[in-house]
This record gives C-alpha cells, sequence and structure tokens, in this order.
C-alpha cells in the first residue's frame, strides 16, 4: 500500500474484490477498519473479516474510512490538536500517499508551534504532489515563523504560480513583505486580494495597517471603517479606526471607545495592547489586555529551566534585547548608560532585531557595548537558543509590545531571569517576564496588582538618562520657529494621538486668557493639523495662534526648547523622553500625574528633578497652575532658574549614579534566582543613603562576604 491514499485503497479494495481476489480485498478493508479504531463498527468489521466476508467488509471499511476523516476534521474544528496529530500520524503511517492528510497534519503541527514536524508533513505532501498549491502556502508559513524569510518567499510565490487568485498566500506574501520591510510590495499583495475577496473584513484590516505604515493616514481610516461595515464584531478593525483617528486628530467617535473599554481587547479577540495607552488610564484594564495578547499570541512552551549554576559568576552577563538600536527615543536614553555599566562586574551584549538602520546612534550603541549580535535572520526560539549557549544571566526587553517587537524570545525563556524595561510603558501580562524596572512614584506599592511583573524599584527614577546629550550651540530664534518675539509660549511637542479632546479643550482655555499667547506643537501628520486647526477655530480661538514644529536634529530639537516659556504634558499618556529632553534644555514640564504607568512618568521625573510643584492631580489644579504661570513671569523664571540648578545637582541627569543603581537591581535580582528563590519586590537602597548608613555597596558580584545585603 506504498503511497496510496485512504480513498485509492478503498477502490483497490474494491477493484480487488471485483475480480475474485479475496484475499488481496481483505487486506486492504483490514487496514482501512484499522485507521478508524474508535468506530463503532469497527468490532463488527474485523468479525467480517475473520469471517472472509467480503461484502460486510466492504461496508464497514467504507463507513470506517467516512468516519476517520470526519472525526479528524472535527477534531481539528473543535481545537483538539495535539489529538488530530495522533489520528494523522496514524494514517499516514496506514496510507502514506494520504496528500491531504498530510497537508493536515502539518497544519496542525503548525498551530502547535512544531516547526520541524510542520516542515517535514508540508514537504512530503509537496513530494507527492508538487503542484499542489496549499502545501507550498503552508510550507511557507513555517519557513517565515522560523525566520527563513527568502525561503518562506520562494514556497508563496511557487504557491501563487500555481494558483494566482489564491488568497491565501497572497495574504502570507503580503505579510513577509511587511516583515522585510519591503511595504509597497505588500500593499501589493493585499490589494490583489481585496480585489478577489472585496467583502472580506480581514483583508480591509490588514490593508489598513499597510497604509497606516506608509503615511497615508486618511486611507487607513476608510480601510479600517470599511472592515467594521462588512464586520461590526472585528474588534482589532474597530479599535484601530479609533486609533487611526486619535492619530489624526479627528475626535468625532473619541467618546465610541468608552462604551466598549470593558471588554475591547479583554473578552474575545486579543488586540495589541499598546495603543489602549493612550485611550484610557485603567491598569487593571491594561492589564487585562496584556494578559488576552500574551496568552493568545505566545502559546509555544518555554525551553527547559536553566538551574543555578554551582558558584556566582565573577561577572553578570547582561543581554539587552531590542528593536531599537537606531536613532530612537529609547536609545537615546539608554547609549550611554550602556557605556557606564562597569566592565569589571558586568559584560553587555546587545541583541538587535530591528531594522539595520545606518545612523550615529546605532553607531554609538554598538560602541558602547562589549558583543553587539544582529538576530533578524533567526527565528524567536533560535534567539532564545543562541542567549542560553551565550550564558546570558539577565535578559532586559527594551522593546516589549511596540513596533518590531519579538517578544517570543522571552517566551521561549532566554534567560533565568527576564526584565521589562523602558520601551513597553506598562505590564506584559506574561508569565515569562519576572521583573518590571520602575520606582514608586511610577508604580507606587499600592498599583503592583495591576502588574504581572514583580517591581524592580530604583531609588529616584525609572528613566535612563543620557548626561552627555549635546545640545546645539547656537538656539534658533522664535522668528526662525515661527514664534512671535514677544507672545508667551506654551510648548505641547508632543505625538498626536496623546492629545485628547480635554486637554485640548484646556489648552484652548490657556489661549483664551492668555493674550498673545501661542501653543507649540509638533507637525506629526498634515491631517492632525489640519483637524487641530479646525478644533482650535470651534473652540474661539484664531488657528494662526497654534504652531507647528517640524522635525528636525535631535541636538537642534534640544535647542529650541529654550525658546518655550513652559512644557504643557498630556494626562492619560505622559510625555517620556519628550519631557526629559525638555527638561535637560532647562524648560519647565508641567504635569497632572494620573494612576497607570503611562500616567506617571512625567511626575517621577520631576520628582527625581526635585520640583514636585509642578506635579498637579486633577485637571482643574493644572489648568489653574499653568494659568497662574503664564500671568507671573517673575515666578515662572524663579522655576525655569530651579530646573536648571537642580539640574546639575539632582539625581536625574547623573547617568553614571543610575547605572550603579540599576546595576544593584540586576545583582538583587541574580541573588534570589542563585538562592532558589522566586522573584519578589526589589528595593534597590540609593548609594548616598547606603553611604550614610556604612553599607559596603562597591563589592563585586561573587566575592566573599555577604551577599544579598543591598
Amino acid at each position: 500500500m506504498v503511497n496510496l491514499t485512504l480513498e485509492e485503497a478503498l477502490l483497490q479494495a474494491q477493484s480487488q474484490a471485483r475480480k475474485g481476489n479475496k484475499a488481496s480485498a481483505l487486506s486492504l478493508y483490514r487496514a482501512i477498519i484499522n485507521a478508524a479504531p474508535n468506530h463503532d463498527g469497527a468490532k463488527d468489521a474485523l468479525s467480517a473479516l475473520e469471517r472472509g466476508c467480503v461484502q460486510d467488509a466492504a461496508m464497514a471499511a467504507e463507513s470506517s474510512l467516512q468516519h476517520a476523516l470526519n472525526e479528524l476534521g472535527a477534531l481539528y474544528q473543535q481545537g483538539q490538536l495535539e489529538a488530530v496529530v495522533t489520528r494523522a500520524e496514524a494514517l499516514v503511517a496506514a496510507f502514506p500517499g494520504a496528500l491531504k492528510i498530510w497537508n493536515l497534519l502539518g497544519v496542525s503541527n503548525l498551530a502547535l508551534k512544531c516547526f520541524a514536524a510542520a516542515e517535514n508533513a508540508f514537504r512530503e505532501a509537496i513530494r507527492l504532489n508538487p503542484n499542489f498549491a496549499p502545501a507550498h502556502n503552508n510550507l511557507g508559513n513555517v519557513l517565515q515563523e522560523l525566520n527563513q524569510l527568502e525561503n518562506a518567499a520562494l514556497s508563496y510565490a511557487r504557491a501563487l504560480a500555481l494558483n494566482p487568485d489564491y488568497v491565501d498566500a497572497h495574504n502570507n506574501c503580503a505579510n513577509l513583505c511587511r516583515a522585510q520591510g519591503d511595504i509597497e510590495r505588500a500593499r501589493y499583495h493585499y490589494e490583489q486580494s481585496l480585489a478577489l475577496k472585496p467583502d472580506n473584513a480581514d483583508l480591509c484590516f490588514y490593508l489598513g495597517n499597510i497604509y497606516r505604515e506608509q503615511g497615508a493616514l486618511d486611507k487607513a481610516v476608510k480601510s479600517f471603517q470599511r472592515a467594521t461595515e462588512i464586520k461590526p464584531s472585528h474588534s482589532r478593525a474597530m479599535f484601530n479606526f479609533l486609533y487611526q483617528q486619535a492619530d489624526i486628530c479627528d475626535w468625532g467617535r473619541f467618546s465610541t471607545f468608552s462604551s466598549s473599554a470593558n471588554t475591547l481587547g479583554i473578552a474575545g479577540e486579543a488586540i495589541m495592547p499598546w495603543p489602549f495607552l493612550s485611550f484610557e488610564d485603567a491598569p487593571a484594564r491594561h492589564k487585562l489586555r496584556s494578559e488576552n495578547w500574551t496568552t493568545t499570541k505566545y502559546t509555544q512552551s518555554s525551553l527547559p529551566v536553566l538551574p543555578a549554576p554551582a558558584q556566582q559568576p565573577a561577572k553578570l552577563r547582561i543581554g539587552y534585547f531590542s528593536a531599537d538600536f537606531r536613532a530612537h527615543p529609547v536609545m537615546y536614553l539608554m547609549c550611554q548608560v550602556l557605556a557606564e555599566h562597569d566592565r569589571d562586574r558586568f559584560e553587555i551584549i546587545a541583541y538587535s532585531y530591528g531594522p539595520d538602520q545606518a545612523d550615529p546612534v546605532r553607531d554609538r550603541s554598538r560602541a558602547a557595548v562589549d558583543e553587539f549580535i544582529d538576530v533578524r535572520s533567526l527565528s524567536d526560539l533560535e534567539v532564545a537558543e543562541h542567549a542560553r549557549a551565550n550564558k546570558i544571566d539577565i535578559a532586559i526587553d527594551l522593546t516589549g509590545y511596540t513596533e518590531h517587537c519579538r517578544s517570543g524570545i522571552f517566551a521561549y525563556r532566554a534567560a533565568p531571569i527576564q526584565i521589562n524595561y523602558l520601551g513597553y510603558p506598562g505590564t506584559m501580562g506574561a508569565d515569562f517576564m519576572d521583573y518590571i524596572i520602575a520606582d514608586q512614584q511610577l508604580i507606587p506599592p499600592s498599583s503592583q496588582q495591576y502588574y504581572s511583573e514583580k517591581p524592580l524599584y530604583l531609588p529616584h527614577h525609572y528613566q535612563a538618562q543620557d548626561d552627555s546629550l549635546a545640545i546645539a550651540s547656537e538656539t534658533p530664534s522664535r522668528e526662525s520657529l515661527g514664534l512671535p518675539e514677544e507672545g508667551f509660549v506654551f510648548c505641547a511637542i508632543n505625538s498626536s494621538y496623546k492629545i485628547t479632546p480635554s486637554v485640548f479643550s484646556i489648552w484652548m482655555r490657556l489661549l483664551d486668557r492668555v493674550e498673545g499667547s501661542v501653543l507649540w506643537l509638533l507637525k506629526s501628520n498634515e491631517w492632525a493639523q489640519e483637524n487641530l486647526l479646525k478644533e482650535a477655530s470651534a473652540r474661539g480661538i484664531d488657528p494662526q495662534r497654534l504652531v507647528f514644529a517640524d522635525k528636525v536634529s535631535h541636538d537642534v530639537y534640544l535647542a529650541r526648547f529654550r525658546q518655550a516659556d513652559l512644557y504643557l504634558d498630556t494626562f492619560v499618556y505622559n510625555a517620556g523622553a519628550t519631557a526629559s529632553n525638555a527638561l535637560w534644555a532647562g524648560l519647565p514640564v508641567l504635569t497632572k500625574r494620573g494612576e497607570g504607568y503611562t500616567a506617571r512618568m512625567a511626575g517621577s521625573l520631576l520628582s527625581s528633578l526635585g520640583v514636585e510643584e509642578l506635579i498637579t492631580e486633577t485637571e482643574e489644579s493644572y489648568e489653574a497652575l499653568a494659568l497662574a504661570l503664564a500671568e507671573d513671569p517673575v515666578r515662572l523664571e524663579t522655576l525655569r532658574a530651579k530646573v536648571c540648578a537642580q539640574r546639575e545637582t539632582s539625581p536625574l541627569f547623573k547617568t553614571a549614579l543610575f547605572t550603579r543603581h540599576l546595576e544593584r537591581g540586576y545583582e538583587q535580582a541574580y541573588e534570589r534566582y542563585f538562592s532558589g528563590q522566586v522573584p519578589a519586590e526589589i528595593v534597590v537602597e540609593s548609594i548616598e543613603q547606603a553611604s550614610a548608613s556604612g553599607h559596603a555597596l562597591e563589592q563585586p558580584l561573587g566575592e566573599a562576604g555577604d551577599s544579598g545585603s543591598w
């Protein structure tokens, strides 16, 4: 029966019976019946075989065959993938030529993330029939999961050559092109798919994402909206529609979110949690969304638990994993920290899986670490295995659930200790992340319940800083920036999606009450600018009092903050790196502190800087203080002088001090692991306090003496 399908075996048995070859027919019928041992009639059929009743055996075999196929399909639809694999393996063992069973075996193994078994099944299906397009398409999916992108592209191309109207292959090819950065080619394949299936909500959703990446935000909005019209229950399309509207400051449906906030991304379909952070200050719901995303997306089993070594290492090997070793806010903050690490106690390894973007920041980050490893061509599993082979003691995820994320690396458990830090401003809701780096202003002890990770509390502030960051020596003139020479400049240079209708209304009331004042905003996109001008006019403010700043080099960007009078923060999603940039340039930052991580970032910075008087707790107090400072130039100048003075003396902009505290946190986390303790809250004592109390903090890990005494 080599290479026979089940159907062919049945036909051959019937043929043998008609020819009078009773023994051959019965042998084939027995094999078919054995393929469905759970079938109710199998026992009777086997009895018929024993009696040599060919007619009865034929009827039983046909019934058993249909039952086997129906059972396999039902198990797959029910999501019982392990059972499908077990049954399918038995069937292909009995009938090696069962093409569709091989394909289903591969699909089931792929869903279980058993990639080697899935690849083997699809390749066998292709060997049986090289013109079977679904197997080529599915093989491409496996190869893409294994990060073998060029080979995946060849498989999709073969599937499309066999069937040019193969929608799934077009979609997969589009996803691959997007992963490779070929957005235009991805758009072509999605548009081809949509032409074939114009009423497919998923295709509209995918195409909307492509339009967004291409900067065609108006088309993105329309595409997401079309998806929701086709399928009103399409949660991802609905939320992306709302988020994209927020990004272009079209607030016509802003209130729509509140009616579904309790379920969107929480119940049912999982949605990438990051965009929700700008919609509501609700840490409990943010955690639920992250948990839903994690349990849905990262279903693989982790690699075996790494046992603690017999001896503590002389140096801890710290792996920083990021998509952003380039000109990116995270790396502007982190570069100097990487360079400042104490090489007598730590080895620093960078794992880069983001764009290989040639710029000075990437060059600087390369120079700041002991080893820089580009792992874009490796699968998540291969990266995790590489980190283990490289004996990484602590893995730091600097990307989290943001663009180009590779959180699957951590789901496989790349290192015995894994830490969520900086790139994603919230909990990842993942049991594979042990700690989140914070301070007690950012995550108060009473809020720990909203974080799946244990907090690793640093003493002054959570955010890395670079105290060598260059500010252009020449400050652009107000005239060159489009600002009035004498009027008060409220600065709110920040991402447009962070601006909510309520905070914008406050800003407009301030412009109304402070004569000659202007609001200085970032030119995020043309639609946001147009909509904000309309919103200002609707609130009775001359649109010309809104000034939009172009994007410039980082040193000039910092220098132009000097031409503003007061920075106005957003509420739900504070300025993070932008707030520290403004303070570094000497500009006072006014914030309102909320409940969650993103609503407390600026407050953490101001507290560390020692200017808590710029932290407010309500919208009313925020507006009142902004107005009071705008109307009292002496008070404002005193605050500006304090910000500048504290910049030199406070802990906020002391990178070496911050790095020492960060290192102590790493060492304490490792001490817990080495001693067999599970992750728990860690509070790093400040070096200043430790020195005053006589603690010896400069002892490298691994030397004789008390361990874990910090």
